[in-house]
């Protein structure tokens, strides 16, 4: 159940069953719409009147009980808020005046239980008192018939608040946070962070063959490669003879260990004198889905013992996305007595 009391101008709400505080808040700024009481199951409805009418409590009104931990019904909790909460709830007794500043409340004796609203904050926070320094918040203020009491309440910040940073009083909604341009930066910089899509060290290996052989063939998740995307590809290699020409080809299959449907993305034809060769190359993915090889950026072989050569490259080829890949390597070997090792592959995304 959930218990409704009113103690020094504040609306508290307690779970029974937990004794956990559900809510806490200055009765003023507290109404009710009080027409959830005849919906389809009755409801006890809060909102806050400084928050654009956002709700701060909705549950059954058979969960609901005052006090004295007598339960609600519609009548007796339309009585409830009528004469403790705030205004905007029909006949409720509470009202708040809207003055300038501090400067501007009366004398707090001669509006004993009243509540006002500072427009603005008057004096500066970093004058020390010392100094005769003498800060107020703006924002809510109650009279307990001695002196001014300010009360916290949370209200929303504009977007462009929250842009600035600045405002230490005011609430931030998701949707101004996720629009705040700290965040949005945020984004940016963590889009810009390599996403790793494949990265294997085992050696696989195979021998002399004149027309191709797979060699291996990784698995690309889908939704792994996306629209507007640079993909980075590197492979190392270990070649066991030097009597011909290999060739290595990559594709991009729809199908493991399979070349139907495939599509072929890089050949790269390697000297005899090519003993360890590191492939290595860069692509896009432009906003139409074409996944293309980048003729300038690593477009290259290199060699322990031999210097950068230009890759063979291919046509750009539109793909689907998301849609599960595989990188698939084919070797033909042009001399029986060659081995081509493969010892790791790497395929990263900077999304």
């Amino acid at each position: 159940m959930y218990k409704f009391t009113i103690t020094n101008g504040y609306l508290n709400i307690q779970n029974t069953e937990n004794n956990n505080q559900v809510l806490n808040v200055p009765r003023a700024i507290v109404a009710s719409n009080l027409l959830e009481l005849y919906s389809l199951i009755p409801a006890a409805c809060l909102y806050n009147s400084f928050c654009d009418n956002q709700n701060i409590f909705r549950k059954p009104l058979s969960e609901c009980v005052d006090s004295t931990d007598t339960p609600f019904t519609a009548d007796s909790f339309t009585e409830f808020c009528q004469t403790n909460l705030g205004f905007n709830t029909p006949g409720a007794t509470g009202e708040i005046t809207v003055v300038t500043n501090y400067s501007a409340l009366p004398d707090p004796t001669t509006v004993p239980e009243e509540f006002y609203w500072c427009e603005q904050e008057q004096g500066f926070k970093w004058l020390p008192g010392s100094l005769g320094g003498t800060y107020y918040n703006s924002g809510l203020y109650y009279s307990n018939g001695v002196s001014w009491t300010y009360m916290n309440v949370p209200y929303q910040a504009t977007q462009s608040e929250v842009d600035a940073g600045i405002n230490d009083n005011k609430f931030v909604t998701p949707l101004t946070l996720k629009n705040s341009p700290p965040n949005t930066q945020t984004q940016t910089a963590l889009d810009s962070k390599t996403n790793e899509l494949i990265s294997n060290v085992i050696d696989v290996s195979t021998v002399a063959n004149f027309t191709q052989q797979i060699l291996s063939s990784y698995e690309i998740l889908s939704g792994k490669l996306k629209t507007q995307s640079l993909v980075q590809f590197s492979a190392r290699y270990n070649r066991i003879g030097n009597n011909a020409n290999v060739t290595i080809r990559h594709y991009l299959a729809p199908i493991q260990n399979s070349l139907v449907g495939a599509i072929l993305i890089q050949t790269y034809v390697l000297a005899n004198t090519n003993s360890l060769p590191c492939l290595k190359r860069e692509f896009s993915i432009d906003s139409s889905n074409v996944f293309g090889g980048m003729s300038a950026i690593q477009n290259s072989v290199t060699d322990e013992i031999a210097s950068p050569t230009a890759l063979n490259p291919q046509s750009a080829t539109t793909i689907v996305i998301p849609q599960t890949y595989y990188l698939t390597s084919t070797v033909q070997l042009n001399s029986l007595s060659d081995t081509i090792i493969e010892k790791s592959v790497h395929l990263t995304s900077s999304k």
